[in-house]
């Protein structure tokens, strides 16, 4: 998935990405897992984290976040890495690389006070909670979505608890990240 979307932010086409699909073989190992991944491509998402992130949601049935959505406080405007604008909830994918540091934290943190502020929700998610916690990912965003007005029919919510429950008994490795939902 990751791979897909930084395709996409290079300009390749998802009609161009489609095309390569279809010229492999039936019997291809994966050919399956890259027409679903074809559906989600989208050249907004700006990091591998966050496209992770949306895989894991798509697969637990929940409803696929957008990629940079912009919330508006006064004074203010930022862009979410992923949200729901219909329930004001947001999920920002927090990578390793910046914000470990000290002064990105406090950032993180006075930023995430003013979209709060704005009536906004916010989950942030780590690496290391997609690859050793993302039944708690995935249960924590469904606790937030239905508090805000998400209605999924009970089968469907059945079903993400079927998920979610899958998600908490399976050891989770760094080269299945792209199967989890299986």
């Amino acid at each position: 998935m990751a791979a897909l979307d930084a395709f996409a932010r290079v300009g390749v086409t998802r009609e161009r990405m489609g095309a390569v699909y279809g010229r492999l073989p039936s019997g291809v190992r994966g050919r399956r897992q890259l027409a679903e991944l074809l559906r989600l491509v989208d050249v907004r998402v700006g990091s591998p984290g966050e496209s992770w992130t949306r895989l894991l949601v798509s697969d637990a049935l929940l409803p696929v976040p957008a990629p940079q959505v912009r919330v508006t406080s006064p004074g203010h405007r930022f862009l979410l890495d992923l949200g729901y604008r219909r329930f004001r909830v947001g999920i920002e994918y927090d990578g390793e690389t910046y914000h470990a540091a000290d002064d990105y934290r406090e950032h993180d943190l006075w930023r995430r006070a003013r979209i709060r502020a704005a009536g906004w929700e916010v989950l942030v998610v780590r690496r290391s909670d997609l690859w050793s916690r993302p039944h708690e990912v995935v249960r924590s965003l469904l606790e937030i979505l239905l508090v805000r007005g998400w209605r999924p029919t009970p089968r469907r919510l059945l079903e993400v608890e079927r998920r979610v429950r899958r998600l908490a008994v399976r050891e989770l490795r760094p080269w299945e990240l792209d199967r989890i939902a299986g």
